[in-house]
């Protein structure tokens, strides 16, 4: 099938080959543009994938409806594409009828016809259900189902990219463990419905007495820690205690009232030490804490 020139009116439906029939008929977004980028032709797939009438974009750059931010990298794409012929797979955005983005992934390649004219067909997948589904695995592989707080390979990441900024930058970093005391009674006596019930809370308020650059997280059973970047020792000491102070109020549970206890250590980092040694130090801290609550 010959592509019409820029601007030109789609081929009506009575006149298409097979081939212009498979064209028009995919289940999958085509078109056929100009090596600039201008559509020359395209299937209802295509016009369906944007929201916009039949035809509605016959002679309009595709960049027009390629996302902002994303319209420097397609015209490298399609520069490439242009100079090199091939195929090239390529991801972006359109901008579709409404404003919404909808991701995309567009595999083209060039076709030189006999008589010299040049243009790209072009055949585009939405992917946004694809990546929605992958950043929710990303999402489930990097957080406590439970709590929704940061797991532990998340915190290490984090804490690790911290201590490698203070090396470059000034500012410090903290780290606070809290483990919270008895809590086997809790599920053993009350269930573990109870005891997820005292979890969720304890996360919540966690969060809720840190700042939006902090990162708390699950690492054990009824174990968290706290990440803190550019505080002084003053200010990690004071958040212990609002940590503490949060955690060990009375959590409604039903008709039933619990009263978490935790203990907790705090400590500062130095430039020089591992992720994995700031962890052991800051655990160790709140089971000198523990003990001394023990033995009072």
């Amino acid at each position: 099938m010959t592509p019409p020139h820029d601007g030109a009116v789609p081929t009506p439906r009575h006149e298409l080959s097979p081939v212009g029939s498979a064209f028009d008929n995919a289940p999958m977004a085509m078109v056929l543009c100009s090596d600039r980028g201008v559509v020359q032709q395209a299937n209802p797939a295509f016009d369906a994938l944007l929201r916009r009438p039949a035809g509605a974009l016959l002679g309009t750059p595709l960049f027009d409806v390629t996302h902002p931010d994303d319209v420097p990298a397609a015209h490298e794409a399609c520069d490439q594409l242009s100079q090199r012929g091939g195929t090239s797979r390529f991801e972006c955005r359109f901008v579709v009828d409404g404003g919404e983005a909808v991701g995309v992934l567009v595999a083209s390649r060039l076709v030189e016809e006999p008589d010299g004219s040049r243009h790209i067909v072009m055949v585009i997948d939405d992917v946004t259900d694809r990546r929605a589904a992958e950043a929710r695995l990303t999402e489930l592989a990097l957080h406590d189902p439970l709590t929704g707080l940061a797991n532990r390979r998340l915190f290490d990441d984090r804490l690790a990219q911290a201590l490698a900024g203070r090396r470059r930058a000034e500012g410090s970093v903290a780290v606070l463990y809290l483990d919270l005391d008895g809590f086997k009674q809790v599920n053993d006596v009350h269930g573990h419905a109870a005891g997820d019930a005292v979890l969720r809370e304890v996360a919540a308020r966690l969060q809720s007495v840190l700042r939006p650059a902090d990162t708390a997280a699950r690492v054990g059973g009824d174990e968290f820690a706290v990440l803190a970047v550019d505080v002084s020792e003053e200010q990690a000491a004071a958040l212990l205690i609002r940590a503490v102070q949060a955690v060990e109020q009375p959590v409604p549970y039903g008709d039933e009232e619990f009263r978490p206890q935790a203990s907790a250590g705090v400590v500062t980092a130095s430039a020089s030490e591992a992720a994995d040694e700031v962890l052991h130090r800051a655990d160790r801290a709140m089971y000198d804490a523990k003990t001394r609550t023990r033995t009072q």
